[in-house]
C-alpha cells in the first residue's frame, strides 16, 4: 500500500494520502473497483501494522501467561520470556529488508482483518490484492494463511509473531516464515491456539 500511505519509523507518524486513494478508487473498471472507504481502511490497517511491529512492546510476564495455555514446555517458555528482556524492540525493523518487512506487515494486517471480520476478511484481502496488483512479495503472507484462517487466539498469535519477528534481524522471508510456523507448531498448532482463545475468553469474562 506504499504509495497510498506511509509510516515514518523515526518519528512514528502515519500518513494516509486521501487524494491518491480517491484517485485510485475511482480509476478502476467497474469490475475491479474498490470503494474509497474499503481501500482507505486497507491502507490504514497496513500502515498501523507497520507501527504495531515497530512499537508494540512484549511484556515478559504477559507473554509467559499467554504461553501457559500452549504445549510449549516450561523451560522453553522461560527461555523465550527471558530473551524478550534483551530484545531492542524498536530498532530491529529499521534494518529489515522490504521483501521481508512488507509480507510480515501484511500478515499482521490479515490477522486484524480476520479478528474483526472472520474468514471473510481473508477473502476480501485476496480480492483486494488481485484488484490492486500489489507486488508478489507483499503476498508472501499467504504462506502462513493456515495459521489465521481458523478460530484462533489472535492475542497469542500476534504475541508469537512479535516474538519471532523481533528475535533477530531477518534477512529473508523463508527463514522468518519457518521460524514462526515452527513456534506455532511447538505451541500445539492452530487447534491449540483455538483452545487458548476459549481459555483467554474465560479469563476475561
Amino acid at each position: 500500500m506504499g504509495s497510498l500511505g506511509s509510516y515514518d519509523q523515526e518519528i512514528g507518524v502515519i500518513k494516509i494520502y486521501e487524494e491518491l486513494i480517491v484517485e485510485e478508487a475511482g480509476s478502476r473498471s467497474r469490475r475491479k473497483r474498490l470503494s474509497y472507504l474499503w481501500l482507505r481502511e486497507l491502507v490504514r490497517l497496513h500502515e498501523h501494522s507497520h507501527a504495531f511491529l515497530q512499537r508494540a512492546q512484549l511484556n515478559p510476564l504477559a507473554f509467559r501467561a499467554l504461553l501457559a495455555c500452549t504445549e510449549i514446555i516450561l523451560e522453553q517458555a522461560e527461555r523465550l520470556t527471558a530473551e524478550i528482556a534483551f530484545i531492542d524492540q524498536r530498532k530491529w525493523c529499521v534494518e529489515m529488508l522490504a521483501v521481508v518487512l512488507e509480507p510480515l506487515t501484511e500478515l499482521v494486517k490479515q490477522v486484524a482483518l480476520v479478528w474483526a471480520l472472520g474468514v471473510h476478511g481473508l477473502e476480501l484481502a485476496h480480492k483486494a490484492e488481485e484488484d490492486l496488483g500489489v507486488p508478489n512479495y507483499y503476498r508472501r503472507w499467504r504462506d502462513l494463511e493456515d495459521l489465521i484462517g481458523g478460530s484462533t487466539s489472535y492475542e497469542l498469535l500476534l504475541a508469537l509473531i512479535l516474538y519471532v519477528a523481533k528475535s533477530r534481524v531477518w534477512r529473508d522471508w523463508i527463514n522468518l516464515r519457518q521460524g514462526l510456523a515452527g513456534l506455532v507448531e511447538e505451541a500445539g498448532g492452530p487447534e491449540k491456539l483455538e483452545a487458548c482463545r476459549k481459555l483467554i475468553e474465560r479469563w476475561l469474562s
